[in-house]
């Protein structure tokens, strides 16, 4: 089966020192099956990269959330698609971590990756797409910069949904 895991995120109204939110879509071909968005950090610290990492951490989370609740076990190939080099770079191994508080977000989502692999005899790829291409992700952690400005979304917090096949199966955010 394909799967595709899009993740973004997004540090508004300024880089750094705003608020950092992300967005996630998971996709079984063409159809979306799970999405989540969220709110990272906030203040000094909180940096475009830091939520690009919330977003492929809780990504990640969500696509073995999803695959648990409602697939069986079965072998699985995953592409993990962003539009951030660092993230994609780090993550991978192919670009070393300079700056220190990147290093356990960078441990976790590698953390993550290997649950994929080795519990669940999952395999991936992850890959760098173009901005134009991850515009489900982007919508999504701009939606959560929006709910967060108006309190909707309180740091800390996200939000996940699930969709099976044609059917939704919660109507409302469900809090994670």
């Amino acid at each position: 089966m394909a799967w595709t895991l899009y993740f973004d995120g997004a540090c508004e109204p300024r880089n750094p020192g705003g608020k950092a939110t992300y967005g996630w879509v998971l996709k079984e071909r063409d159809t979306v099956r799970a999405r989540g968005w969220g709110f990272a950090a906030e203040g000094p610290g909180s940096t475009n990269n830091v939520a690009e990492y919330a977003a492929l951490t809780n990504g990640l989370k969500g696509t073995l959330a999803f695959w648990k609740a409602f697939e069986e076990p079965r072998q699985r190939f995953l592409e993990v698609c962003g539009d951030s080099k660092l993230v994609v770079n780090q993550v991978s191994g192919a670009w070393s971590i300079k700056a220190p508080h990147l290093r356990p977000l960078v441990v976790a989502c590698r953390s993550l990756l290997k649950n994929l692999v080795f519990d669940y005899e999952h395999w991936y790829r992850l890959k760098w797409i173009p901005r134009e291409e991850n515009q489900e992700a982007d919508y999504l952690s701009k939606l959560a910069y929006q709910e967060a400005c108006r309190g909707v979304l309180t740091l800390g917090k996200s939000y996940r949904a699930a969709v099976k096949k044609t059917e939704v199966t919660s109507e409302n955010q469900i809090p994670v």
